[in-house]
């Protein structure tokens, strides 16, 4: 079997989060919101609000966080991504008018092990851009 590439971890950490979510009983507003300038990953709502997240997924061969392998996701949350992710938002509010005025930004760091196929994802609600 071949290694993951890193498109791969990329779409199993997004899933992954919207099973999280679907879960907790958001719905899908779309995965993927791209325009030239930003991308976000994954988009949910209730009845009371709408999130957007951003998926920030390693491949690690172990949870243990003593593990020389850990990466820390949250280390790719760049300024750079930070206004990408504002400005994308900024466009989906443009396109899609009808959306609930309560909304946040959540981002989702996940933990891919490649070794048992399973992805730890830690939510950080409600972040600040």
């Amino acid at each position: 079997m071949s290694p993951l590439s890193h498109l791969d971890i990329g779409q199993i950490g997004e899933n992954a989060t919207l099973q999280h979510y679907q879960k907790l009983g958001y719905k899908l507003v779309v995965k993927n919101y791209w325009k030239p300038f930003g991308e976000i990953d994954v988009i949910v709502r209730n009845d009371q609000e709408l999130i957007f997240i951003e998926v920030k997924s390693v491949s690690c061969n172990s949870f243990a966080v003593t593990s020389p392998d850990t990466a820390n996701p949250a280390e790719n949350i760049h300024h750079k991504k930070r206004a990408r992710l504002r400005k994308a938002i900024g466009a989906f509010f443009v396109e899609y008018p009808r959306f609930a005025p309560k909304w946040r930004v959540d981002v989702a760091l996940v933990r891919v092990n490649t070794k048992a196929k399973l992805a730890r994802i830690e939510i950080l609600p409600d972040v600040i851009l």
